[in-house]
This record gives structure tokens, C-alpha cells and sequence, in this order.
């Protein structure tokens, strides 16, 4: 059962944070992401999470790619909000 309410809450702070950079729900994240997911909705978290300060993609890397660097900073993004860490 907590699985499945750590999920919800990763896709509301997800959402929430496409949400909260763009001002719209043209960039809302609509697929459950998790450390190993790729594709434009990845591309979109992290731009978000880029605006924000809570990720810095190392020069030359691509983006598209929910790894370490984007959890950790879904981590910080999730205290500094008040919502649990997921």
C-alpha cells in the first residue's frame, strides 16, 4: 500500500512542478517517472527542476534520462514544498 501512495505523490510533485515553472498544464507531466524512465516528459522534469536550482546537468550530458542527479533533486524539490520524499 505505501507504494502505491509513494507513486501518487511522485506524479502530484512532478506535475506540480512542470506546473508550478510553466504557469500552464501544457507541460504537465502525465506518465509515472521513476529512476530509469527517458523520453520528452523526462526532458521536461528536468528542465523544471533546472529552473528551479534543485538540478545541475553536468555540461555535455543529454537530458532524457531520470537518473541519480534527477532523483536527488525530486528529493529536494519534495522537502522544500513540504511533501514526503518519494
Amino acid at each position: 500500500m505505501k507504494s502505491i501512495f509513494s507513486k501518487i505523490a511522485l506524479v502530484v510533485a512532478v506535475l506540480a512542478i512542470a506546473l508550478s515553472v510553466t504557469g500552464s498544464a501544457s507541460a504537465a507531466i502525465t506518465s509515472y517517472l521513476t529512476v530509469g524512465s527517458t523520453g520528452p516528459q523526462v526532458v521536461e522534469l528536468q528542465t523544471a527542476l533546472e529552473a528551479q536550482g534543485y538540478l545541475v546537468i553536468p555540461a555535455g550530458t543529454a537530458k532524457g534520462y531520470f537518473g541519480a542527479l534527477t532523483k536527488a533533486a525530486v528529493i529536494k524539490w519534495q522537502a522544500a514544498v513540504g511533501l514526503p520524499a518519494t
